[in-house]
């Protein structure tokens, strides 16, 4: 309660207050008194016993409180009785009242009626005679039991803060510090009421009661009258006629057919005439004549009309006609089965046509653009990449872990820039063009006179790696500065072959010369594989005893199986390997070692938790010439698996931590995140990267 100033103080003082309850009580016409209450209007209000201020009764609860000190009090039944029989005196006059019964209920039951209440049970008091109307105090007042009162907020300046008052008996008269002729009740003899008693109060007549049986009646009547207004407004369905059934035999006597069907339009009216006493006879149909059946035209390739998904790594000025081939030749390339269309599919004008009509998604051209930003971001300096120091490259400084042990920069670019050329990009085009170049030049810096691109601890992996690169990238562009540097570096791979082996010659190995195994053999073919599509120089004999040397890995009943080197068992990433050597050696699509091979790697699908980058990126490229239902199935797998297993979290989003791996993991070990992230890459650039070889593709030209 808020503090009160020194007026309020003695405005509000138990004599002041007194006077002015009298007032208040003697005042307008409709302000009425009786005792310790009195009555204006509607409101009805006594004197506080504890501060002697105004106290407002609520009549529905029985209980006053006031407004000065917070104390609650509740009314006595003899107090209860005085204030309704002062609401009584203040009602208007009621109607004239019904027929009185021949025998009225005694005084004594009407009073018991009167004071009965069902809640909960009050002390009992001695009977208090009634008093006369005019006098002020009737009888002294029982103090009811208090409720808690509230915290004033502050107290007055020079009054006393009110302590919170404890609840009373009702039966405990309260001591009054303002009105003295409470403290004692007065000698009032014994009187007749002169006003009528109080009408009787029930436990029915509490306020805000409800009578739920009428409602219940009335909703349940209500809802029953809306179902019968919905069913008799409701279209009924017309009536149908019975069907009618014709049947008609051929003879001379009448029979009743076996099948009857009834007519679908049973609206018509159907009139048989009748028809002559014999039927005619039916005429036979002639035979037909033979036809010549010709053999019908070969089913054309699949053409496709696919969403436009934008590559995001191409300017709008690198789709310059002026930049690029006609595409009227692109697109007659990709339909035709010639060795020079192998990356005609990079594209960016048909690129994204490329990846819905061979298995790609949306998601799987995303994981390629976040895997390219994460390799451009880990370039060294003078434009070459590191196996073992990429996180010292670029703007890393070192956050990114998983370096390879191995130390070979040129084996690294070769790896970085294979992705960059596979998704089209080239020194002139796409938006890390100058990544590509930066790298192009500095492995021809690196190159020796004689070819020979391996660098620090590398080996012919190391110079196929980078070969592969330098020939896509002459492939691409036709730029001259680029034939000499490939060529040199196919020329190297070709001396290096080994030829002094018996029949097991014909491969390569770490170094030039020596006695090969299919691992190394994989890298060096699919280096003179881009070659020759690129239109350097390659001798058929170079391919012949690299195809007697797959002989001697090869197992299985077709030889469709394949192993590391000759006499070990078969395993899953040199099967792949050797499938795809075969394939660009020459072997035919309905070959039998392919189906062999192909079933084998469909037993053996990608899987999250057996990560093995080498065999994915090769099997991959070996169902993908196959095409048909296996390669829907390998693609849906390793697609998918990827892109689950892409990191994205720092600064290694958009790479892939290295796991598992091929040969006993040797290839993990050396490698690390970088040669992981580059494999994974190409692995999903499949779509486009390389056409394959036994399929053409017919694509709508798209729009402007």
């Amino acid at each position: 309660m808020a503090s009160v100033p020194d007026s309020s103080a003695q405005l509000f003082s138990a004599d002041s207050f007194s006077a002015a309850a009298d007032s208040f009580a003697l005042g307008t016409s409709r302000s009425s008194a009786s005792g310790k209450f009195w009555l204006n209007g509607e409101v009805a209000g006594c004197q506080c016993p504890e501060c002697g201020g105004p106290m407002s009764i609520r009549l529905w609860l029985m209980t006053a409180d006031c407004s000065l000190c917070g104390t609650s009090l509740e009314l006595t039944e003899e107090q209860e009785r005085e204030l309704q029989a002062l609401i009584q005196r203040q009602a208007p006059p009621p109607p004239p009242p019904p027929p009185a019964p021949t025998k009225p209920a005694p005084a004594v039951k009407q009073q018991q009626t009167q004071v009965a209440r069902p809640a909960e049970p009050r002390p009992k008091s001695a009977p208090v005679a009634p008093a006369p109307v005019k006098q002020q105090v009737l009888a002294p007042p029982l103090e009811p039991k208090k409720l808690e009162p509230k915290k004033p907020e502050a107290p007055a300046a020079k009054v006393a803060p009110s302590k919170p008052v404890e609840r009373k008996s009702a039966l405990t008269p309260p001591i009054a510090r303002s009105a003295p002729a409470m403290l004692a009740p007065p000698v009032v003899p014994a009187a007749k009421p002169t006003a009528p008693p109080p009408a009787p109060v029930h436990e029915d007549d509490e306020p805000f009661r409800i009578d739920w049986l009428p409602v219940l009646i009335s909703t349940i009547f209500h809802v029953l009258l809306v179902m019968l207004l919905a069913l008799l407004s409701s279209e009924t369905e017309p009536y149908r006629k019975p069907p009618i059934l014709l049947t008609a035999t051929w003879g001379n006597e009448g029979k009743e057919g076996d099948k009857k069907q009834p007519l679908e339009n049973d609206e018509r009216t159907v009139q048989i005439k009748p028809g002559p006493e014999k039927a005619p006879e039916p005429k036979k149909p002639e035979p037909p004549k033979p036809v010549a059946l010709e053999k019908p035209p070969p089913t054309p390739p699949k053409k496709v009309s696919t969403p436009e998904i934008t590559p995001q790594d191409f300017r709008p000025s690198d789709l310059a006609d002026d930049k690029l081939p006609r595409l009227d030749q692109v697109q007659q390339e990709l339909a035709s089965t010639d060795g020079s269309r192998m990356a005609q599919g990079r594209d960016p004008r048909l690129r994204s046509q490329m990846v819905i009509h061979e298995g790609g998604t949306i998601h799987s051209e995303a994981a390629v653009a976040n895997g390219l930003r994460w390799i451009s971001r880990h370039q060294s300096s003078n434009g070459s990449w590191s196996l073992d120091q990429f996180h010292a490259a670029g703007e890393c400084d070192g956050r990114c872990g998983a370096a390879g042990g191995a130390n070979s920069d040129t084996a690294a670019t070769g790896l970085a820039l294979l992705p960059f050329l596979g998704a089209g990009q080239t020194p002139e085009r796409g938006i890390y063009s100058e990544h590509v170049k930066r790298g192009l030049a500095w492995l021809i810096h690196a190159q020796k006179s004689n070819g020979d691109l391996r660098s620090g601890s590398g080996n012919m992996y190391a110079h196929g790696i980078a070969s592969i690169a330098l020939c896509e990238a002459f492939m691409l562009t036709k730029d001259e500065s680029l034939r000499k540097p490939a060529q040199k570096a196919i020329d190297f791979i070709i001396k290096a072959q080994d030829t002094k082996s018996g029949r097991r010659s014909g491969g390569w190995r770490y170094s030039p010369g020596e006695s090969g195994d299919l691992s190394v053999v994989g890298w060096q073919l699919m280096a003179l594989q881009s070659a020759r599509h690129a239109g350097l120089n390659v001798p058929k004999s170079v391919l012949d005893r690299a195809d007697r040397f797959l002989d001697s890995v090869q197992s299985g009943k077709h030889g469709g199986l394949y192993s590391y080197i000759a006499g070990r068992q078969p395993e899953d990433a040199m099967i792949a390997e050797g499938l795809l050597c075969r394939e660009y050696l020459g072997w035919p699509a309905d070959h039998p070692g392919l189906a062999e091979g192909s079933k084998h790697m469909l037993k053996h699908l990608p899987k999250p938790e057996r990560p093995n980058i080498y065999y994915w990126y090769y099997a991959t490229q070996a169902m993908h010439h196959l095409g048909g239902e296996e390669w829907d199935t390998w693609n849906t797998a390793a697609r998918e698996t990827l892109i689950e297993l892409q990191s994205d979290q720092g600064h290694e989003a958009g790479s892939w931590d290295p796991a598992g791996g091929a040969i006993g993991g040797h290839d993990i070990q050396a490698g690390g995140r970088l040669y992981m992230t580059s494999l994974a890459i190409c692995t999903l650039e499949v779509y486009y990267r390389h056409l394959p070889i036994y399929r053409r593709i017919e694509l709508s030209t798209p729009e402007k």
